[in-house]
């Protein structure tokens, strides 16, 4: 037999329900009203909105011998741990802090709290609280973090391009820094390959003349047994012999690797001498020479006194004084 009363206190009453929600409607119009007072506060007050850019870097592969001088203005190597190397390095502090000044992120309230203005929740002004003074490293320091928080960098997989993407309160910003950080990156990277090469034509030019030295000193070494020897032996001659020999193949094996550097010196020197700006920013690929060319007109750039020829000559007085190091004619 079912209990009839049991079933019926188990069913839901509506009316009784919506007699309730009545009598309590006072209570959920000012909630209500409080959630939407404190979400548009939020939306007006507080939140901000963001924009993100992104720019994309292609890696070149690079070569594999050091003398070898074009595998010396190549690129890095691309496997993976080299991809996520250079991911790092373009998040490294040096960067960063170079990326700050030519943006010139100091005066940029977004990324300097310290001149950034009071909130409008913020209870400093009712509570009279002293504003602390911050040192110049540690306003580098809040710049280069809000940085880092700002940019993302990533390996496209299965390829060896790599993405950067920066997220900021403006979208002409996150252009702008997305851009001049991947320059920033390129100009780093032609920089230390100008400097690798450097260091390969002074390597070249000190290893041909210390190959020279020992030719020399084979030579003469074969010349006094040869004469103090009272028979020649036929075996003792040929080892020497072939020492000769293999001196003299590394000897000629430097020179050209030395002829190389010094051929591309001339070429330079060709480059310069033709006074073809275009020219010029092509076979240096270097940065300030770029940036100094656009700079003011290029009828004057030219002249002894600009900056674009300084620094012309001073690149030109580099590669010669690596050359230099080597006996005219050696090399």
């Amino acid at each position: 037999m079912v209990d009839q009363g049991n079933k019926f206190d188990d069913e839901i009453d509506l009316g009784a329900l919506l007699g309730t929600l009545w009598r309590g409607k006072a209570q959920i119009l000012l909630f209500a009203v409080l959630a939407t007072f404190i979400g548009i506060a939020y939306a007006k007050l507080v939140a901000v909105p963001t924009y993100t850019a992104s720019t994309t870097l292609a890696i070149k592969e690079s070569g594999s011998s050091i003398i070898d001088i074009e595998a010396v203005m190549s690129g890095v190597s691309s496997d993976s741990d080299s991809l996520n190397t250079e991911t790092a390095v373009l998040k490294s502090r040096d960067l960063l802090e170079r990326l700050s000044a030519e943006l010139n992120l100091k005066n940029d309230p977004e990324f300097n709290p310290t001149i950034r203005p009071p909130s409008k929740l913020s209870l400093d002004g009712i509570l009279d609280r002293p504003v602390r003074t911050y040192t110049d490293q540690e306003v580098t320091n809040e710049i280069v973090e809000n940085l880092f928080s700002a940019i993302s960098t990533s390996v496209q997989r299965s390829t060896f391009i790599i993405a950067i993407s920066v997220t900021t309160q403006s979208a002409t910003k996150s252009r702008d820094i997305a851009n001049a950080l991947a320059q920033l990156y390129l100009d780093d990277q032609i920089r230390v390959k100008f400097e690798t090469l450097e260091d390969a034509v002074t390597w070249l030019s000190a290893r041909v003349i210390e190959l020279e030295a020992e030719l020399q000193t084979r030579d003469d070494e074969l010349k006094n047994q040869t004469a103090e020897a009272d028979y020649i032996n036929p075996d003792g001659l040929q080892a020497l012999n072939q020492q000769v020999r293999e001196l003299r193949e590394r000897l000629i094996g430097e020179q050209t690797d030395a002829s190389r550097a010094q051929a591309r010196f001339a070429e330079m020197n060709a480059v310069v001498a033709s006074g073809n700006i275009d020219a010029i920013l092509d076979f240096t690929q270097d940065p300030t020479l770029r940036r100094l060319s656009s700079q003011g007109s290029r009828d004057t750039l030219l002249k002894e006194d600009s900056a674009f020829k300084t620094r012309l000559d001073l690149l030109v007085g580099r590669t010669q004084k690596c050359l230099t190091s080597a006996p005219a004619g050696q090399i």
